[in-house]
């Protein structure tokens, strides 16, 4: 297979700009908009979230199976894309839209359209992370489709993190229902037109296994598709490993970012400064992400992953020590953060391609919507489940939404920002220690596939 133009690379890349202004909304401000906006208490907002996770538990693989089994004239992954890329859009802008009812109905609310948002973006964003292993073989060119998918997944939560609240205030003035509303009014039909351009920049390579479209939807072989995802963990080691390491390392990430709000309102005592603090996080992932795959390419991925942990590690053992509340200090300590998490979503999506031809060597299957199903569901679960445990966390401490705070609330949010997170790098670290797919390891298994292939 040929490499890929700059122009394949950057359209695959504008797609998770897209993803990401839905994603990056959604992790970073959705629970503080469920306890501050729509009042709901933070056990409430947790238990939406975990819910959310155990759905996409059933989604995911469903719609990995189906997305392996199509075949279209247009390719196998690329028309949801474009199927989705309306119905998405609404949903988003629903699930940020908060209706001026009554307490029950507000918790009706919020698990109504966070599952109908979390279901939609299953069924659009699975097909398009399975391009990653669709559209080249060659490792070298997976890093650096990669890399500019993760540079433009940082872009995507950049735009978000800068442009979000400061909307809300101008848009909404003291309304933050009608700020937060029209603010991703806007977003959603700029994700809109960027799918659609996204979907026109990429290809799929012709099939080899023409399979007919009727198989696609039949029921009793899309549960047996679905039904087999488990066994992908057994069989697939390498799987295995970058499936656990990228749920506790995506919780670490979803826990910092989550309490980001909090922090900088009833700590640091200055919300406006929630923008400034995630967009240097995100400007940093962003700088530091070519190195990464620089670093990947000269010795492997999982030292590349290692080399990141520690450097987050660092910065979050500041945080949690530090006791200067200004912007000189704060922010150069979020750039430590962000430089050493701009290791795990590369490494993790660079690794995942790799784990497809290990399943493809282990069991002659590739199932590349499968595995990606597995990793959309990591993702989310990791979310999910930080969002759960930050809502009863913070419960736990005694906070009350718009008030003072007590030493001991306060603790507790510099803990579940740091602490919390850093014992996740440490079982991170220990789970892809063990990692074996090396440079070296990766072509034998081409070698032998393609030995196969030809006998």
């Amino acid at each position: 297979m040929s490499r890929l133009t700059t122009a394949q690379k950057a359209g695959y890349g504008l797609g998770d700009f897209a993803y990401n202004l839905i994603w990056q909304a959604v992790t970073l401000f959705l629970i503080f908009i469920y306890t501050d906006v729509a009042g709901l208490s933070p056990y409430w907002a947790g238990v939406v979230y975990i819910a959310a996770s155990v759905w996409d538990a059933i989604t995911d693989p469903i719609m990995g199976g189906l997305a392996d089994r199509t075949r279209t004239s247009r390719g196998r992954y690329r028309p949801y894309i474009l199927w989705s890329a309306a119905p998405l859009a609404f949903v988003y802008w629903l699930a940020f839209s908060v209706p001026s009812v009554s307490d029950g109905w507000i918790i009706v609310w919020a698990f109504v359209t966070h599952f109908l948002l979390r279901t939609v973006y299953t069924v659009s964003n699975i097909p398009y992370s399975s391009l990653t292993a669709r559209m080249t073989s060659d490792a070298d060119d997976r890093a650096r489709l990669t890399g500019w998918r993760m540079q433009f997944a940082v872009a995507g939560g950049l735009f978000v993190a800068t442009f979000l609240p400061g909307l809300v205030a101008v848009l909404g003035g003291d309304d933050p229902r009608t700020g937060y509303s029209l603010t991703v009014a806007l977003f959603a039909l700029l994700m809109f037109a960027i799918l659609i351009a996204s979907y026109f920049l990429t290809s799929e390579p012709d099939e080899i296994d023409p399979l007919p479209a009727r198989q696609s939807l039949n029921p009793v072989d899309l549960l047996k598709d679905v039904l087999g995802v488990a066994a992908k963990l057994r069989l697939n080691g390498p799987l295995a490993r970058v499936f656990l390491a990228i749920i506790i390392g995506g919780m670490c990430i979803a826990m910092l970012s989550k309490s980001v709000p909090y922090y900088f309102k009833y700590i640091y005592g200055d919300q406006t400064m929630v923008s400034g603090a995630l967009v240097t996080l995100m400007i940093t992932q962003f700088v530091v992400i070519p190195a990464y795959v620089f670093l990947a390419a000269r010795t492997s991925k999982r030292v590349a992953w290692l080399a990141g942990s520690g450097v987050m590690a660092v910065g979050l053992t500041a945080l949690f020590a530090n006791q200067l509340y200004t912007q000189f200090v704060i922010l150069p300590i979020f750039c430590v953060i962000g430089a050493g998490a701009g290791a795990l979503g590369v490494m993790f999506w660079s690794m995942l391609p790799d784990t497809v031809e290990y399943s493809e060597w282990a069991t002659g299957n590739r199932d590349e919507a499968k595995t990606y199903a597995f990793a959309s569901f990591a993702i989310k679960m990791s979310n999910g489940t930080a969002g759960f445990l930050f809502g009863v966390l913070l419960g736990l401490a005694g906070f009350e939404a718009n008030v003072e705070q007590t030493e001991d609330t306060i603790f507790a949010i510099k803990s579940i920002m740091t602490l919390i997170p850093l014992l996740g790098l440490l079982i991170c670290a220990v789970i892809i220690w063990g990692y074996p797919l090396d440079r070296a390891a990766h072509e034998k298994l081409l070698t032998d596939i393609k030995a196969r292939q030809t006998t």
